[in-house]
């Protein structure tokens, strides 16, 4: 949906007190990724293709990304190893690794940040190359630059600090470019945005959910570093010219992705995050396993052990999620595509095309058919109000506003349609399991007002359309055939 607003010209970051609520806190860059593949839909019911084929296409490009730092940092085998521990390790996170969000994109910067590593690239080009990624980055996730810490840490030690002012001040240009665009993306806006999110609750209990997941990663970090320590005991002094490793241990960068580790779990710990946000250190997190490894592990028992039961442990837990997702995806679909031909029916037939409408919700079990909203933004018709933008609001503690109420009584909103599983607008806030005391997202004079103002006129098995009809005090189940 965020991309219909850069192809029709529309604001992707409102105020604070605007009447609708749907920025969310992905900076341009996501806005615009998606914009390029809406793009090329041939029509508006191929809308929901188009849109999560950005998704696969950015972690289709990040796999490559990945692979191609891995071969040319590690080479052979270990490169092999790392990208495989690396796509083993992008599992664990259900579907956010080609969902279309920022952190495939996330996933593929961070490795190819890598390529600047000191010994490994030298020239002005790998160093523009690392303030592009850093600004695009910083366009997708504000605190994703983090993932570039270890890498910074590594050049300042090796006094390549001109090199990494360079690379920061060219990333800052390429950040603001798109907020040259002020009719779209407005950084007073975007930034009371963040603002809002810096206040919300951080909740220990998601901390530790987070902290839980590294040690996936971990034990095979600290396996290798023991193996290696092992094998430097047994066979010191190394021959001058036979040495065992070609890649020096490099504490600067492992001191860097040791602060980025910590500070990134803290920024997931907010209600309705979760340690997806380590997508994009993973790159990294390989990279230091497997550059300490001798060149040749196949050669040293002790090393093809530990990197045996490492793909395993990585494998196991994270091809039983992405079997999990599955199921979730084919349970979906069963249900999502004849709620897609009545929604389209719906749309087409009982709706003027010149009208706005807007896609509401039901109850929380419904809510899988409102994403089935983006067919609707074609004719214009893109979120007033979005469900994840509310609830981030709500939860920086403000509640509906006189101008939220005024979409519903001015008839600014010609037609509603909703999810007929329950009375309208029923639908509990994601972060009611921490925050029980008020669990709606919609609160009581929400409903009222919709009740006093919209009348069903059409509803099939699946959807219900309403009407702007301010004279008319209806109840939510009367249907006019």
């Amino acid at each position: 949906m965020a991309g219909f607003r850069v192809l029709q010209g529309k604001p992707c970051f409102h105020p604070v007190d605007a009447a609708d609520r749907y920025s969310s806190l992905h900076g341009p860059g996501a806005y615009l990724w998606n914009a390029l593949f809406l793009k090329m839909r041939p029509d508006d019911l191929s809308a929901i293709f188009y849109s999560k084929l950005a998704g696969v296409v950015a972690y289709t490009l990040a796999l490559v990304a990945v692979a191609t730092s891995m071969m040319r940092l590690l080479g052979g085998l270990r490169g092999w190893i790392a990208t495989g521990l690396v796509i083993g390790m992008a599992g664990f996170f259900d579907q956010f690794v080609y969902w279309n969000h920022p952190d495939p994109h996330l996933l593929g910067a961070s490795a190819l940040s890598l390529l600047l590593l000191p010994g490994k690239a030298n020239t002005r080009a790998h160093t523009i190359l690392f303030g592009v990624l850093g600004g695009w980055v910083f366009n997708l996730k504000i605190h994703a630059v983090l993932a570039f810490l270890p890498v910074a840490m590594s050049m300042i030690a090796q006094r390549r600090v001109a090199h990494l002012a360079f690379s920061i001040a060219m990333g800052l240009l390429v950040a603001m470019l798109p907020f040259c665009f002020a009719d779209r993306f407005s950084a007073s806006n975007y930034i009371d945005r963040l603002r809002l999110a810096a206040g919300h609750a951080k909740l220990a209990e998601i901390w530790w959910l987070n902290c839980d997941w590294l040690r996936l990663p971990s034990w095979v970090l600290i396996g290798v570093v023991l193996a290696r320590l092992w094998y430097w005991v047994r066979d010191r002094p190394q021959p001058a010219d036979k040495p065992m490793y070609d890649v020096r241990f490099d504490g600067w960068f492992f001191l860097g992705l040791g602060i980025a580790i910590p500070l990134v779990a803290m920024l997931a710990s907010k209600a309705g995050a979760g340690p997806h946000h380590f997508i994009m250190l993973l790159p990294a997190m390989a990279y230091a396993a497997i550059s300490i490894c001798p060149r040749d592990p196949h050669k040293h028992l002790v090393f093809a052990l530990i990197l045996i039961v490492a793909v395993r442990g990585v494998f196991e837990p994270c091809q039983r999620r992405q079997n999990a997702v599955r199921r979730n995806i084919e349970r979906f679909d069963a249900r999502q595509r004849p709620a897609l031909a009545r929604l389209w029916q719906l749309y087409t037939q009982d709706v003027p095309p010149e009208a706005s409408v807007q896609m509401g919700y039901g109850g929380s079990g419904s809510y899988v058919l409102t994403y089935l909203r983006p067919v609707l933004a074609g004719r214009g018709n893109t979120d007033r109000i979005g469900v994840a933008a509310a609830m981030d609001t709500k939860l920086s503690g403000i509640s509906l506003t006189p101008q939220n109420y005024r979409l519903l009584s001015s008839g600014q909103i010609e037609y509603w349609i909703l999810p007929n599983d329950t009375k309208p607008f029923e639908l509990k806030s994601f972060y009611s399991p921490w925050f029980p005391e008020d669990p709606f997202l919609f609160d009581d004079r929400w409903r009222d007002l919709f009740r006093k103002h919209y009348r069903c006129v059409r509803q099939n098995e699946s959807f219900a359309l309403y009407q702007f009809a301010p004279s008319s005090v209806v109840e939510s189940n009367n249907v006019v055939e």
